[in-house]
């Protein structure tokens, strides 16, 4: 991946790190906008746009696991361990 920002290529860094594993909202706001108490509404929207962008317009692989975090690159449920359909 050659052709990202620095701010996706921070994002994509972090899921990359974690070898398939999820990764907590948490641990990638704090990523990219450094450790704090509380986020803001903006820092979240930024991350589900970035999410957004590297999926639909960089092609990347990514999981969502609802009200958690993402993981990168897994067709595997997170829950059950189903392979789902595409």
């Amino acid at each position: 991946m050659t052709d990202l920002t620095a701010t996706e290529r921070r994002l994509y860094g972090a899921l990359y790190a974690a070898d398939g594993a999820l990764v907590t909202r948490r641990e990638l706001l704090a990523v990219l906008f450094g450790e704090q108490a509380n986020y803001t509404v903006a820092d979240k929207a930024d991350l589900r746009s970035l999410i957004y962008h590297l999926r639909h317009f960089k092609g990347v692989e990514i999981t969502n696991v609802k009200g958690v975090g993402y993981m990168l690159g897994n067709k595997r449920c997170p829950t059950c361990g189903q392979v789902r359909p595409r």
